[in-house]
């Protein structure tokens, strides 16, 4: 993370080969979800999954990211809606005996200016014992987009017993963000049909206080007993609370122009706890090591709402210029109203076994999810509230995946696997115009791949086709005069990925990605059913992180680091969605550069970010504009630890 410059856990997964992101609320969305492989992401922290959505960690409070692509990075105790490509594992610091105590000032062009700093401390409680404590804040100025400034601030506290059999560890977390939108290039858009017809220029902000203030907080529980050398048990707990108040200006063009004012404030709570059981058993040449995890989520939302209405001339208004009125043409500028509230039940079963033998290797997991939810929706008109329960069926999910070491230095690999992907019109029985009933909603993984181990293990090369596919999708057809069946996305694709130490002094890691991903839409009148590009999602990517360590006679304890990220030019509207025009957005690359050197306890570096200043737009685009990422900025930070 420190080669990338990254502030938040967002920054650094997209520098992920087959990691992109996207913002599905245009009128409320700031921070943009994360997908692997064209599909949501299953999210967890420190292994267990979180009401965090897009709200991202700190950088200051991670020890790793683990990501998850295939059958292997999908199934979990319970499931989700939809079909994940993937899992995101975020891992948080850990109480170690050998810690260093450090204090981080950094201090970037970005934004007018940003300011960070952090402390990291941790020491022995007691014999076995260790106690952690991470503090990190950060400022800027007025952002490049227009908005009054960013900051964030929170606190990570760990406490770690590391018994001989026993293994506890107490983690505390708690955290306050405000965000803004990135600067943005308008989306021109035709007076008459409202299309969106090219790119423009670079807009203003409508507003500078648009903003999303959130704050989180977890407590967790991660305990281990082995009670026999080869079994051992493993107990999970977590409480955590999110909330948010987003306020967000935008500009509707079209035959009615308009700017609306979005208001939203979300409040969640959400509580897990994981039990499971590890063993090794060996039969005859296999080895096993067996799994069996069971947990219970629950998690309650509740959205207060509110937008206010300003009628605009298209031809006078000018974004970030034309003032605003104190009153709106409709509704009001800061009142809430009770939206909607959610409460889910998640409970899971999942059995694992990972078999050994010779030079080949298995994994076979089965899971069962049972889930049900909740929802109420308030009306401001005088009516009664609306309530609707959801109870998904029994969902059954398997994968398989294979392995095999051909040589000493060559292994190829193959993964299977079937989840269901609930959706709410599942919920309840489907029937089909011939008087079947639809089957349940399905995602198919298949991945096949071969790895090279060269340089004497130290460099890995690593090959994988991939291929996902929804099934199952339901539709109206008014001709039928019934429902039908219809596949839904599929994404193929290869990723080449090196890693490792090319030579002694060079470090790097190099992805490469190739996708062709296709949406299925179907006709209203008719069965017809058509496939069009995905939206968002580059064919092309390239990843490439690097760190070279200096001669000693040039340069002592020094090292320059480069991080590359391009991606070819993406859909942003897909051709073929009837009448309404195409839209491409062009691809290209950012570079960034750091020198780094250590000199006792203090360590020194420099970081130019976009260093050729590129204007890249995001894979990712809102209604009437499309958003930037950073320009050119230079950065120095100061470390001093011992």
């Amino acid at each position: 993370m420190d080669l990338q410059g990254a502030q938040t856990s967002t920054d650094a997964l997209l520098h992920v080969p087959g990691v992109t992101a996207q913002i599905y609320d245009v009128s409320l969305g700031m921070m943009p979800s994360l997908e692997i492989r064209g599909f949501p992401v299953l999210l967890l922290v420190s292994g267990m999954r979180t009401v965090r959505d897009e709200l991202p960690l700190d950088s200051e409070t991670l020890e790793r990211i683990e990501v998850l692509k295939g059958p292997n990075g999908v199934i979990s105790s319970t499931a989700a809606l939809g079909g994940p490509g993937g899992t995101i594992n975020l891992i948080r610091k850990r109480a170690e005996p050998d810690h260093r105590n450090t204090v981080t000032m950094g201090l970037s062009s970005r934004d007018d200016g940003t300011l960070r700093s952090s402390f990291d401390l941790g020491a022995s409680l007691a014999p076995e014992t260790y106690w952690r404590l991470v503090g990190y804040g950060s400022r800027s100025g007025h952002t490049d987009g227009g908005y009054d400034g960013q900051n964030s601030r929170g606190l990570l506290g760990v406490l770690t017993h590391r018994g001989h059999d026993v293994q506890v560890t107490l983690t505390v977390q708690g955290d306050r963000r405000r965000d803004v939108p990135a600067r943005a290039s308008q989306i021109l858009v035709s007076p008459d049909s409202g299309n969106a017809v090219g790119v423009g220029g670079e807009a203003s902000a409508i507003s500078s206080e648009d903003r999303t203030l959130s704050n989180a907080g977890d407590i967790e529980l991660d305990a281990t007993w082995r009670f026999s050398p080869k079994w051992r048990t493993t107990l999970k707990m977590r409480r955590e609370t999110v909330r948010s108040d987003v306020r967000r200006h935008v500009y509707w063009e079209g035959p009615f122009p308009a700017v609306v004012l979005g208001l939203q404030r979300t409040a969640s709570r959400f509580s897990s706890v994981q039990a499971g059981v590890v063993g090794d058993v060996a039969t005859g040449p296999v080895n096993h090591q067996l799994m069996v995890a069971a947990d219970v989520e629950r998690s309650r939302s509740i959205w207060d709402s509110g937008s206010a209405w300003w009628n605009v001339d298209a031809a006078t208004f000018q974004p970030g210029q034309t003032v605003l009125s104190d009153t709106p043409d409709e509704g009001d500028r800061f009142a809430l109203q009770p939206s909607s509230s959610e409460s889910a039940l998640r409970r899971g079963l999942l059995l694992q076994d990972q078999l050994s033998w010779g030079n080949a290797s298995a994994r076979l997991a089965v899971q069962q999810s049972r889930m049900s939810e909740r929802d109420v929706l308030s009306w401001t008109d005088g009516q009664s509230d609306t309530e609707q329960s959801y109870k998904w069926p029994k969902a059954f999910n398997w994968d398989v995946g294979l392995a095999y070491q051909v040589t000493s230095f060559a292994a190829v690999y193959g993964g299977w696997q079937s989840i269901v992907a609930w959706d709410y019109i599942a919920a309840d029985p489907v029937q089909l115009f011939d008087g079947s009933m639809a089957r349940a909603p399905r995602m198919r993984q298949v991945q096949a791949g071969v790895k090279f181990d060269l340089l004497d293990d130290r460099l890995a090369l690593t090959l994988e086709a991939f291929r996902l596919q929804q099934l199952n999708q339901v539709a109206y057809s008014e001709a039928l005069s019934g429902n039908f069946m219809y596949p839904g996305r599929e994404v193929r694709g290869l990723e080449i990925e090196l890693k490792g130490r090319v030579a002694p002094a060079l470090e790097m890691s190099l992805g490469l990605t190739a996708v062709r991903a296709r949406d299925t839409g179907t006709g209203v009148e008719g069965a017809q059913v058509y496939t069009v590009p995905a939206s968002g999602i580059p064919a092309r990517s390239l990843n490439l992180l690097a760190r070279y360590r200096l001669p000693e006679t040039l340069v002592r304890a020094s090292s320059v680091g480069l991080a590359l990220r391009a991606f070819s030019s993406m859909w942003s509207i897909s051709p073929g969605l009837g009448e309404t025009p195409s839209l491409r957005l062009p691809g290209g690359a950012r570079t960034d550069l750091s020198w780094t050197r250590k000199t006792g306890p203090w360590t020194f570096g420099v970081s130019v970010q976009n260093l050729f200043d590129r204007k890249l737009y995001g894979t990712y685009s809102t209604q009437g504009y499309v958003p930037l990422q950073p320009g050119r900025s230079l950065g120095v930070v100061v470390v001093f630890g011992e």
